[in-house]
């Protein structure tokens, strides 16, 4: 999936194919620049019951919370934040410290409601985003002083890893996300790392960031005049507890399927009456006495003796109808590959 956010009140974005988009938008009536965007790949949707989790009216715009069933998955809910910052001129500090505070709160109560789920291994949850405040303390350059909201987010941290197992992807020390131009030289500074990604997956060891086989790295966005760097989170399926997309090539099996043609012909029936009775007479005659003695002659036979009969039995019509199938005429029954269907009308348009 893909969490960005983005300033503009109206959904004004380039759509992606082989996406879905779920958006958070801010409203037109108020000023602040907010926007939170998801994108999951379609291949994932397909397998999965897909919900937009409907967040409270006053967190429209700074959070977007989106929830995957399957029948044979452990529940994922991927969550996308934009913890406003008070350097914009149309807000204030106070203001952004009860939305921080509101986002927390939400986020504190989905964690808390699924934390049973989470350590049975039936449920994760992915929480990634802009939150304008650090995790760790070196999460700051030396350009760069804590500030209240870094305080504020540290100790979120903190409480999201003792009482809810979620933890930052990374280990500090980290990469820098966020830049400023120098006043002088115009370059870009590293300032902080206030962009993350935080999970309930087991986290990798400080000295081998691929012990729990996902990696965390940045991707720098230098020629593309932005001041935030991107974060690219890998992890496997099998982590998340989940079932991988289906692959796009065909998965069918050509095993030759088929079944008799009915009603069967004379013909035919002459012929399967002779082979069943060449191959399977002996076999026939074995299990009429055994079921003659066991059965009818036994006053209370055995619930072993039964199992074994009837598996018997199933044996011996497997083999009859293997055997309907070598001398009766038989029709095909294997599906044609959805490839195939597919190509079809573009085969005709080449030709």
């Amino acid at each position: 999936f893909w969490a960005n956010k983005h300033k503009h009140r109206q959904a004004q974005y380039q759509r992606l194919p082989g996406y879905r988009h779920f958006h958070s938008i801010y409203p037109a009536t108020r000023n602040p620049q907010a926007g939170v965007t998801i994108l999951l790949a379609e291949t994932l949707t397909d397998i999965c019951d897909t919900v937009h989790v409907m967040v409270p009216e006053h967190l429209r715009g700074f959070l977007v919370h989106i929830r995957l069933e399957s029948r044979h998955s452990a529940t994922l809910h991927i969550i996308g934040v934009y913890y406003p910052t008070s350097a914009n001129k149309d807000t204030t500090p106070s203001w952004t410290a009860k939305i921080r505070d509101q986002m927390n709160a939400y986020i504190r109560e989905e964690s808390s409601k699924y934390r049973k789920l989470i350590d049975s291994n039936k449920c994760n949850i992915i929480i990634a985003g802009d939150f304008n405040g650090v995790a760790y303390q070196h999460d700051r350059t030396a350009a760069a002083p804590l500030t209240q909201s870094d305080r504020l987010h540290m100790r979120f941290v903190q409480e999201l890893a003792s009482a809810h197992s979620i933890y930052p992807t990374q280990p500090s020390p980290r990469p820098p996300t966020y830049y400023n131009k120098h006043p002088d030289t115009k370059q870009r500074v590293a300032i902080s790392r206030i962009d993350d990604i935080l999970t309930t997956i087991p986290q990798p060891q400080h000295d081998n960031p691929t012990t729990c086989g996902h990696t965390t790295t940045t991707i720098s966005t230098l020629d593309m005049h932005t001041d935030h760097d991107g974060l690219q989170w890998k992890c496997p399926f099998a982590k998340l507890n989940m079932l991988p997309p289906p692959p796009t090539v065909d998965t069918y099996t050509d095993d030759g399927s088929k079944k008799v043609n009915t009603p069967i012909s004379a013909e035919d029936a002459a012929t399967l009456k002779s082979e069943l009775r060449t191959q399977l007479e002996g076999q026939l005659a074995s299990f009429n006495a055994k079921v003659q003695l066991h059965l009818v002659s036994s006053k209370d036979p055995d619930s072993a003796t039964i199992d074994n009969l009837g598996e018997e039995l199933t044996n011996l019509l497997t083999r009859a109808k293997e055997i309907a199938l070598e001398v009766c005429a038989t029709t095909s029954t294997r599906p044609t590959p959805e490839s195939k269907l597919r190509s079809r009308p573009r085969k005709a348009k080449l030709a």
